[in-house]
């Protein structure tokens, strides 16, 4: 897939709103090789790399494992789980020792029922990165 470094979701809001969600967020660090999240586990927050690296992939039956993508400090994800399945659809480690912001999926909606600036970011976002998806297959 190709590196979406110049469309980030966020960095599409107003400054206030940027402020506003990741207010609502806590930071957790993360060593390097931890856990973050595995696929099936519940997706109800977004998450922020504010320093660090991800690593987002899969392990199938024998063991070889999958490296669906890495990820670097300034990219949101969780988009796909919070907005499709609600499970997440992938593996996530920290690569390096890592610091993200969970904000909560509801902070997330509370921000879109306030305005449309939100709304008109995840729009513009998720065109994106549905183009993306499919110029890669």
């Amino acid at each position: 897939m190709k590196n979406l470094t110049s469309d980030r979701w966020l960095d599409h809001c107003l400054p206030q709103t940027q402020a506003a969600l990741l207010a609502q967020g806590r930071s957790r660090k993360y060593g390097k090789g931890a856990v973050i999240h595995q696929i099936g586990d519940p997706a109800t927050e977004l998450f922020f790399i504010r320093s660090g690296a991800v690593r987002f992939g899969a392990v199938n039956q024998e063991g070889k494992a999958l490296i669906v993508r890495d990820l670097t400090a300034g990219h949101w994800f969780g988009f796909i789980g919070c907005y499709g399945a609600s499970t997440r659809p992938n593996d996530a480690s920290a690569l390096t020792d890592t610091v993200l912001v969970h904000v909560p999926l509801s902070a997330v909606e509370a921000a879109k029922q306030g305005g449309s600036a939100v709304v008109a970011c995840d729009q513009r976002y998720f065109g994106r990165l549905c183009r993306s998806f499919l110029q890669d297959l």
